[in-house]
């Protein structure tokens, strides 16, 4: 059985730190339970690599659950990866 999760998606622009940054709220009647959002705060700390984003900070207040992440302008992950398909099979 496949469950999907959601969540919401906000740019943030956090005026004393003159910084941009990515939130994420997880939907508090969705089926990421905490053990699920534990294991993303620990995975996205433990992990650094130049393609991923960094994660910044999260909250878990009583039922709060949101992830804070350097913002990636220029559109989508979705969109770069499509742009990258494309290339690669007009290539061929």
């Amino acid at each position: 059985m496949y469950e999907m999760f959601v969540a919401l998606m906000y740019r943030v622009v956090i005026w004393f730190l003159f910084q941009i940054v990515a939130v994420k709220q997880l939907d508090m009647n969705g089926v990421q339970g905490n053990r699920e959002f534990l294991a993303e705060v620990l995975m996205l700390s433990l992990v650094h690599y130049p393609n991923l984003v960094n994660l910044i900070g999260y909250c878990a207040d009583g039922r709060q659950r949101i992830l804070v992440y350097e913002y990636m302008p220029n559109r989508s992950l979705e969109d770069h990866l499509l742009d990258l398909e494309n290339k690669l099979l007009t290539e061929l």
